[in-house]
């Protein structure tokens, strides 16, 4: 049989095809033995319940989407109101349409509440954290699956967060801080976070069973009271700038004529409640190859490292810190970008201290 050249270098091609196919095949069976063998050796930390996904609806915040839904209707429906010309403030026209107002927040109130709970069931209906010797494992998306790895040796420390709702309801966010890059361009902010609505007593105990190497110390010190003085008298440029934009503007926020001064004082108070609630919530401590500092105020704020895995650490100090013998620490552990931690206003000798605590580093590190 005779065949042209044409017709060989075809059947040539479909031969090379089928081999590179069946080629593939066979790497793809490998690869999902080995992912099978390595699922088998997980243990799975934490998945939510309904309750807790219930609870997560309410704690996202979703339901502030009332405020310009509310707005959004009023605008809409304000033309078809009544006299609207004759009434002056928008309490004059609470008070004259009602049932109106009531409609419309009972209408944002369902939306609101419907869209938190249907948004969060999606996103965390599949939530699963498990762990292998090596690596840290999530997965979540009820209609939109996705899957994160985190090496647990690029792990350069542990931060767990309390919004101020969150504070009330005792639930924290943990997040890792890792060297490595995230691996998911969609969701690259989240990659590194865990379970975001964890009790804080779970949070704690999901960290020692991921990483067992890490260790919260329960007992840390507080500032001294100078350090309350200096948080006192340091100017506050947020107050400043506003109180500026107050009395050149002189607005009235929902129609409540006010002196401009009351809006600042009023500000002035909030500014300094939060310095205090900092100041008593603030704590720090170092022991054996790990450093911790937890800030408060409004919010909370835990952080977590290995001796080893601080790369850099830095003082300074104002004149104002100088006079009562404070100074501000600072430490940067390698991620993407660069993770900078550490507390303002620690008594001098605790920083002597921690500068000869981090120069024993070296018996952290492990030369091969």
């Amino acid at each position: 049989m005779v065949i042209t050249n044409k017709h060989a270098a075809f059947l040539i091609d479909l031969v090379q095809v089928g081999e590179s196919e069946s080629q593939v095949q066979s790497e793809s069976i490998e690869q999902t033995a080995s992912d099978e063998e390595n699922g088998s050796d997980r243990v799975i930390h934490f998945t939510p319940t309904k309750k807790d996904l219930w609870k997560a609806s309410f704690t996202s915040l979703s339901f502030l989407a009332i405020i310009p839904i509310i707005a959004g209707l009023y605008d809409i429906f304000g033309p078809l109101l009544p006299d609207i010309e004759q009434y002056e403030g928008v309490f004059y026209q609470i008070l004259n349409h009602a049932w109106l107002i009531a409609g419309f927040i009972i209408a944002g109130v369902i939306v609101a509440v419907v869209t938190g709970v249907v948004q969060t069931f999606v996103r965390y209906g599949q939530y699963k954290i498990s762990s292998s010797d090596t690596h840290i494992y999530i997965e979540k998306g009820l209609l939109d699956e996705s899957y994160f790895a985190i090496e647990k040796n690029k792990v350069q420390g542990i931060e767990i967060r309390q919004s101020f709702l969150k504070r009330i309801l005792g639930l924290a966010e943990v997040k890792l801080v890792s060297s490595a890059k995230p691996s998911s361009s969609g969701d690259s902010t989240q990659v590194n976070s865990l379970y975001p609505f964890l009790q804080l007593g779970q949070a704690f105990q999901l960290i020692e069973e991921l990483l067992p190497s890490y260790t919260f110390n329960h007992y840390m010190d507080r500032l001294p009271r100078e350090s309350l003085w200096i948080k006192l008298l340091k100017p506050s440029w947020l107050w400043i700038i506003a109180t500026i934009a107050l009395y050149y503007f002189k607005p009235s926020p929902f129609h409540i004529d006010m002196a401009w001064w009351v809006w600042s004082l009023f500000l002035l108070v909030l500014v300094m409640l939060n310095r205090i609630l900092d100041y008593v919530h603030t704590k720090y401590v170092i022991s054996d190859d790990h450093v911790q500092w937890w800030h408060g105020g409004l919010t909370s704020r835990l952080f977590i490292t290995k001796r080893q895995n601080v790369i850099e650490v830095s003082l300074s100090q104002s004149l104002l810190q100088k006079l009562f013998k404070l100074t501000s620490l600072h430490t940067k552990n390698r991620s993407t970008p660069v993770h900078v931690e550490g507390v303002d206003d620690v008594p001098v000798s605790f920083a002597h201290t921690f500068h000869q605590w981090y120069k024993d580093r070296q018996k952290d590190i492990k030369v091969e």
